[in-house]
């Protein structure tokens, strides 16, 4: 393997490992073998012919110290001369393989791969009796200039990765690093839509860094079972079927920093998978920093069944015209089998032409003691937002604006699900929302406990559909609490309330729409002689609570009325009482409701 030109350095080498190892402590016969090895070097007869990496386990160095340099077929002349090895250009995996068997012995080492194409046919994995990769083994390229081809046949079902580092359950893999290098693959066909990048698997201490991912029919990197302590950084992919990052199983103690990935064609799924779990056990202590996904096919960052996952901060930029027949979400938080998604952390979110037109969400959240601190949708297709089977969460700041619905389907700018309860939502903020179809709501609430900071609606009143309130609570909801909230009275009417238990704070109205009533109401009527009780219209169109009624004496009646009080508060009316019948001249009184 060894060029006659690198014989004075292999020499020194052979030394200084001797004086560093003692050689009163070496057996004869390793004494035989280096003697050997070093009688070849003079004899000229160790060359540099291509698949012969024997050489060097006459003369081992430690760990620290062992390099192997691998030039490509078409690396530049000066990078073949100053490389240990030169693949042909066919199947040059079986020589990155050879390399780190002769690593493995002493511990691991470092393989250089020089710049240029190295086309991988199988994957780049050592013999599984025991386990798939060495520990120690560090892989490096030079960024971008080197790139590993992936021309594996994977059909539909066959997984195919470039390196595929597979240790198992009792015996994990080590101290593996893999950086600056591209992996490609050959666009999306029928033949290639199993190629894979990089699989992490039962492995522990893995560092990852500057990897580019491109033209592959699944993944770029995936993280799967049981791999724990694994830093990934600098991660780049464009044109992947199922996602540039997949962490799956019981994996754990993962940090993920400055991740981009982009779809130009949206042939397959998604751009960016994220954190992906379809049951069993989920992935735990993930800390994403930044993620930006353009033009995904499906999702932008997906969570699913994890717990203790961080997110710093996500922006996804989907296709300006959506895209019609996958659901596109930016943000999808869910439960697969019955296991709720826990301890879910997300700094911010920006969510740009989101959304499927099949009323999937641009964000859509599940889970328990999630806590998202600020969420930005603009231009969404679809709902903006959705809480579905959230509990016990924290949602900062959201904005929705700029978004029309289709004219044929009912879109909300924030539904809050029947399933979903004990939640706080700090502030509320939708602009620009034009409903055009029946149904369109600004927020729409059902769910039970939740309590709304500031909720504020300035909707387009030029286009207004049927039954599109800027607030609407359902008859179901219950125990809600909506602090305060600014209502530009579009569509059919700023709010509808059928809640009898729902607390609605101080309202300020806007503009009336069609049917508009106004959230501060007042009146004269009478309880006539003979009775104790009559019964008010007020036309509010919600329940207001008892404390926002009040009711004023306006006559001295020819009897002591008593006690007055009011009860049977509906949507439509209320009815005042007095203790005693009033006489002749009746009760008269005035009343108000005021939403204070």
């Amino acid at each position: 393997m060894f060029k006659k030109n690198e014989l004075r350095y292999q020499i020194k080498k052979l030394i200084n490992w001797k004086i560093k190892q003692r050689l009163s402590n070496l057996t004869p016969i390793v004494y035989v073998l280096l003697g050997v090895g070093a009688l070849a070097l003079l004899l000229g007869l160790t060359k540099n012919t291509g698949n012969n990496l024997s050489a060097w386990a006459a003369s081992p160095t430690p760990a620290t110290a062992v390099s192997i340099v691998i030039a490509a077929s078409d690396s530049s002349l000066l990078s073949k001369q100053r490389a240990d090895y030169v693949v042909d250009g066919t199947a040059d995996e079986e020589q990155i393989i050879a390399a780190m068997n002769q690593l493995a012995p002493v511990g691991g080492g470092s393989i250089s791969l020089l710049e240029g194409t190295y086309n991988i046919d199988s994957e780049i994995q050592t013999a599984p009796s025991v386990k798939h990769w060495p520990n120690g083994i560090t892989i490096r390229g030079q960024g971008e200039r080197t790139i590993l081809h992936n021309r594996m046949n994977g059909g539909t079902s066959n997984d195919r990765y470039v390196i595929n580092v597979w240790g198992n359950t009792t015996d994990p893999v080590s101290y593996v690093g893999v950086f600056d290098l591209k992996i490609i693959g050959d666009e999306y066909t029928t033949n290639n839509m199993s190629q894979h990048g990089i699989l992490l698997k039962y492995v522990k201490d893995a560092a990852l860094n500057n990897l580019y991912f491109e033209n592959l029919g699944e993944e770029g990197l995936v993280i799967g079972d049981e791999a724990e302590r694994v830093a990934a950084g600098a991660i780049f992919g464009k044109n992947l079927g199922s996602g540039l990052i997949d962490i799956g199983g019981s994996s754990k103690s993962i940090d993920i920093q400055n991740v981009i990935g982009e779809t130009t064609n949206q042939v397959e799924d998604s751009a960016m998978t994220g954190v992906f779990e379809w049951g069993g056990k989920s992935p735990e202590r993930v800390n994403i920093g930044f993620i930006q996904a353009i033009r995904p096919g499906s999702k932008g960052l997906q969570i699913v069944s994890a717990s203790n996952i961080n997110v710093g901060q996500l922006i996804v930029e989907c296709q300006a015209d959506s895209f019609s027949k996958k659901s596109i979400g930016a943000l999808q938080v869910y439960k697969n089998s019955g296991v709720q998604p826990q301890n879910v952390n997300v700094k911010q979110v920006i969510s740009r032409n989101c959304g499927a037109r099949a009323n999937n969400p641009s964000i859509s959240l599940q889970g328990d003691y999630l806590n998202i601190d600020q969420v930005t949708v603009e231009r969404p297709y679809g709902h903006g937002l959705s809480a579905d089977n959230l509990h016990y969460s924290h949602v900062g700041q959201v904005t929705v604006r700029d978004a029309a619905d289709t004219g044929t389907s009912a879109y909300n700018a924030i539904t809050i699900a029947s399933t979903t309860s004990d939640n706080t939502f700090d502030q509320i903020l939708v602009r620009g929302w034009s409903y055009s179809a029946a149904n369109g709501i600004g927020v729409a609430i059902s769910g039970h406990r939740n309590i709304f900071g500031k909720i504020q609606i300035a909707g387009d009143t030029s286009v207004v559909g049927a039954d599109s309130w800027d607030v609407w609570v359902s008859a179901s909801a219950s125990n809600n609490i909506i602090e305060s909230a600014i209502l530009s009275g579009h569509g059919t009417g700023g709010l509808s309330n059928s809640s009898t238990s729902t607390h609605i704070g101080k309202i300020i109205k806007g503009t009336s729409g069609t049917s508009y009533k106004p959230y501060q109401t007042s009146g004269t009527s009478l309880i006539p002689s003979g009775v104790t009780s009559t019964t008010v219209t007020h036309g509010l169109g919600f329940t207001p609570s008892a404390e926002n009624i009040f009711v004023t004496q306006a006559n001295n009646p020819s009897n002591d009325p008593g006690n007055i009080w009011v009860d049977n508060i509906n949507s439509t009316s209320f009815r005042v009482n007095s203790k005693n019948d009033p006489g002749a001249s009746g009760l008269s009184f005035s009343w108000q409701v005021v939403t204070p």
